[in-house]
């Protein structure tokens, strides 16, 4: 059974405004959408956490997407211990359980966060919004 569709759609379109970039410092909501494990094109072997963003109440802010780095075997001390209290402080803000048995990436999804962003400047990307800190207690 085939469906016909008609070609033309009655949506204006000329009224649909462009993304826009949040000034830097600005203190903002944020919500997660996804929350995955991947591996570092740039550095092969070495992973984190990608959390996809959405600023709250803003709908014409633009995605934000967050990079949380996970220890590497040949990390030095001080390094793997600052990459692991930049994840334990995203869990906590996020309110994601974890324990010494580890931590469930998926919890990030669907739970928000207070957060200050800032403006990252890419000449093959374009400005985009980034997060500087997120706020504990707002």
């Amino acid at each position: 059974m085939s469906q016909e569709h008609e070609s033309f759609l009655d949506i204006d379109l000329e009224g649909v405004p462009e993304l826009t970039l949040l000034d830097d410092n600005t203190e903002v909501e944020v919500k997660c959408f996804s929350a995955e494990v991947k591996e570092s094109q740039a550095t092969p072997g070495s992973m984190y956490i990608s959390l996809g963003l959405e600023v709250v109440g803003i709908p014409t802010a633009a995605n934000i997407y967050h990079m949380l780095f996970l220890p590497k075997q040949d990390d030095e001390e001080k390094k793997k211990l600052n990459k692991l209290r930049s994840l334990k402080g995203a869990a906590e803000i996020f309110g994601v359980s974890f324990g010494a048995s580890g931590i469930d990436v998926a919890e990030f999804v669907g739970n928000s966060a207070w957060a200050i962003v800032g403006v990252e400047q890419s000449e093959e990307y374009g400005d985009k919004n980034k997060i500087k800190r997120f706020i504990r207690g707002a």
